[in-house]
């Protein structure tokens, strides 16, 4: 890579902001959003009482710290996958129509928050958008993408990452 290219995305680096739990409680005080943390099935679940004109919002939250810093850019790799490959019960193609028919969307990134400068917190975040009777199906489609994606697909991969490599090349560019 060019200079240009190093500098932007040093920049790009430098500029993420790095969520802790505190801080987004101190956000939620700022904003008055009352919340709650409940723990169900031995997940800690928040939730809050936002309007949302009765859609659902839910991100969750896999924490990826069993993983090691060598680790971390397959974890990337990962989300740039996430619902974009034939499952057990799908083809890509069916998939992707179930996601866009029934939800407002599933995806997956992977991100970084710090409790503070020395602990880092690698999380898997897969965000999904749906109306209340369709979450069950929604939650099922997670479930489906989360345990039977096919990884086998040596051909779709690297067609995938080429597509995420030109992106990111747009993005800095552009």
């Amino acid at each position: 890579l060019n200079t240009n290219y190093k500098t932007k995305i040093k920049d790009e680096v430098n500029s993420i902001y790095f969520r802790s739990e505190e801080n987004l409680k101190k956000i939620c005080e700022v904003y008055n959003i009352d919340y709650n943390e409940n723990i169900l099935n031995d997940v800690k679940v928040v939730h809050h009482n936002y309007n949302t004109n009765g859609i659902i919002y839910a991100n969750l939250l896999f924490n990826m710290n069993v993983f090691t810093m060598d680790d971390i850019p397959y974890l990337g790799i990962l989300s740039d996958v996430f619902a974009k490959l034939d499952t057990n019960n799908h083809t890509f193609l069916s998939l992707d129509q179930d996601i866009n028919i029934n939800t407002g969307g599933i995806g997956a990134s992977f991100n970084v928050y710090r409790d503070n400068l020395d602990n880092p917190l690698a999380k898997f975040n897969i965000n999904l958008t749906v109306l209340p009777n369709k979450l069950d199906y929604a939650l099922n489609l997670v479930k489906e993408i989360i345990y039977q994606t096919n990884f086998d697909m040596k051909d779709t991969i690297p067609q995938l990452l080429a597509i995420t490599v030109q992106n990111l090349m747009n993005k800095f560019v552009g």
